[in-house]
């Protein structure tokens, strides 16, 4: 079913497609009007796979690790931050240790060096710049920044959100920082996971994106067809029931967020390589069959940017809040939502 990884296909035999004529081959027809409207509107496709909800951070990285332990082609990770803690040297070592054992594995990791400042190595960072022993000269480039105090970045550190309360020059400022003061080198200097998976010959790629256009996707897809996406990041506050040195306890920890993740086997792995990747060729043997063991896929997203909801590239641009805001509308018997945030 899906992207073939080597069961039941010769690989003299493979199709490489293009996008396109991939999501064609895959595309499972609108089963109601709701369906039909977000299709059109967002130009997505559903498509037939295998799926489950993770609901817990000990459960989703027991499957991460068995996930990358199995690879036998590729591992393509994409996550908004990744901390240096136990957490995340786990999965840096474990990423390692498979690169060792398989040098052909194909294993490329994007992350957003924002997110790894402020969320994933909380810790680390506050001790760089509050110690001028470690990181000679930083706090000396900080206070070149007049909008940018100490207390103001420990508070967004803790807080993304705090963002929001920025001034126009302090968003400027802080843009300065991140693209001129922290340049990839010293990232890696704060964060032992993010230097293990670079020494490890890992492909790691620091993004270092604009404010509007931060990447907060948690998308992780082993040999092309099998994919963990959601909300977690890699870190302690996500895995929940790990400890360093015991492995999975089944314990929770007390601080850890609630998030979920959805792991699912199929045709919807290249829908997320491609809005995650840029991977417009896929390798595909036959269109999946859809019967009772499968279940239906729509991969959505939101792009970075702002777009005004008149604007007529709204419900493509921002495929995830036009479904929402549409399901919204179109609702007749009753709305149960979930969510961490007051949205737009």
């Amino acid at each position: 079913m899906g992207i073939n990884i080597e069961q039941e296909c010769d690989l003299e035999e493979l199709q490489i497609l293009s996008y396109s004529d991939y999501l064609n081959a895959v595309k499972e027809e609108p089963s109601d009007r709701t369906e039909r409207v977000i299709e059109a509107a967002t130009f997505s496709v559903a498509t037939a796979n295998e799926a489950q909800l993770i609901s817990t951070g000990p459960e989703a990285f027991e499957k991460l690790e068995s996930l990358i332990k199995e690879a036998g082609r590729s591992i393509h990770l994409n996550v908004y931050s990744w901390a240096g803690d136990s957490t995340g040297m786990r999965g840096a070592r474990l990423l390692a240790e498979a690169k060792k054992r398989s040098p052909h594995l194909d294993i490329q990791v994007h992350i957003d060096k924002l997110g790894c400042l402020f969320i994933g190595c909380m810790e680390e960072v506050k001790s760089y710049v509050t110690s001028i022993f470690r990181m000679p000269g930083l706090l000396f480039q900080l206070s070149q920044y007049s909008h940018l105090q100490m207390d103001k970045l420990k508070r967004l550190q803790d807080n993304p959100t705090e963002i929001c309360y920025f001034s126009p020059e302090a968003l400027d400022q802080l843009n300065e920082f991140i693209h001129n003061t922290l340049p990839e080198e010293v990232l890696l200097e704060l964060n032992p996971a993010l230097k293990l998976l670079k020494e490890s010959g890992i492909r790691l790629i620091v993004e270092s994106n604009h404010m509007t256009r931060m990447d907060h996707s948690k998308v992780m897809i082993f040999d092309g067809d099998t994919t963990l996406a959601g909300g977690m990041n890699i870190g302690d506050e996500y895995s929940g029931g790990y400890e360093a040195g015991k492995g999975w306890t089944g314990k929770v920890k007390k601080d850890y967020w609630k998030d979920y993740m959805i792991y699912s086997k199929g045709p919807a792995s290249a829908i997320h390589r491609h809005n995650s990747f840029g991977v417009d060729d896929v390798t595909t043997c036959d269109k999946p069959e859809h019967d009772s063991s499968h279940s239906r896929l729509r991969v959505l997203h939101n792009r970075g940017g702002e777009v005004q909801p008149e604007h007529p590239l709204f419900a493509r641009n921002k495929q995830i809040t036009f479904a929402l805001t549409h399901l919204l509308d179109t609702a007749e018997k009753e709305i149960v939502i979930e969510h961490a945030y007051l949205m737009d």
